[in-house]
């Protein structure tokens, strides 16, 4: 009979606290509800790619992502074959979604997409808001960039100036700062030749000081590009970051 008891507790345990029979504490879920931590729903990146009533054309939605994946005008032209292509995949079967999803992919292998097409002459007004957004920001412009290109407005000196301030300004231009440094000083190849293990370079390894050298690099550049200080203190400064 105490074998039996033990048999039965063991398969209970099996049955309840799974195969290893832990008897230990557990947090038992009986009811569960998710609420979509977003300010709408669907989400605006899905609205965007597929629309939000329904009523958009496959036209009208691949135009508005051509704008933004080349950065610039797009004609209903220049989409011709995208739209085939969607309405080809439609007719073999697939849904609205995926047929979208066929288009979108082949805006994105487009090298209008891939690369910053730039004339041998002078640059249109989209191109110096990609020009300026890929320098200080290594991303495509924002939709203020976009709205001063539309009205030929970021070939003005002074317009042009006030956007390298705001994005200057802005979080963004941590990537500037980063990538800036990282091409010009070769950070990259920092760790590459590590130093030995014993003796007094022990320190290197024991505070983990190779991450930590060009984040060092990192604050003194962000911080002399932000207070607009003088190149020479790149040279000779009185302050360092650790």
């Amino acid at each position: 009979p105490e074998k039996e008891k033990q048999s039965y507790e063991s398969d209970m345990a099996k049955a309840l606290f799974g195969a290893d029979g832990y008897m230990g504490p557990h947090v038992r879920i009986h009811s569960m509800t998710s609420e979509p931590l977003l300010d709408q729903w669907p989400p605006r990146s899905h609205t965007a790619l597929y629309g939000s009533t329904g009523s958009e054309g496959s036209e009208e939605l691949l135009l508005r992502f051509a704008r933004r994946a080349f950065r610039g005008p797009v004609v209903a032209s220049e989409v011709a074959r995208y739209v085939k292509l969607v309405e080809a995949q439609i007719a073999k079967g697939r849904t609205r979604a995926e047929a979208l999803r066929v288009g979108y992919t082949a805006i994105l292998a487009s090298p209008r997409f891939y690369y910053l097409q730039e004339p041998a002459d002078q640059l249109t007004a989209y191109q110096i808001a990609s020009r300026l957004s890929y320098f200080l920001w290594s991303s495509m412009p924002d939709e203020q960039l976009f709205a001063l290109a539309a009205n030929e407005k970021l070939t003005q000196p002074a317009v042009l100036r006030a956007q390298v301030e705001r994005m200057l300004a802005h979080e963004n231009a941590a990537a500037f700062s980063r990538r800036f440094i990282t091409s010009w000083l070769r950070l990259d190849k920092l760790g590459a030749m590590p130093p030995e293990r014993s003796g007094p370079f022990r320190y290197y390894y024991d505070r983990q000081l190779q991450p930590l050298l060009p984040a060092e690099t990192d604050a003194y550049f962000s911080a002399l590009l932000k207070s607009n200080g003088p190149i020479r203190e790149l040279i000779d400064s009185d302050y360092t970051f650790m």
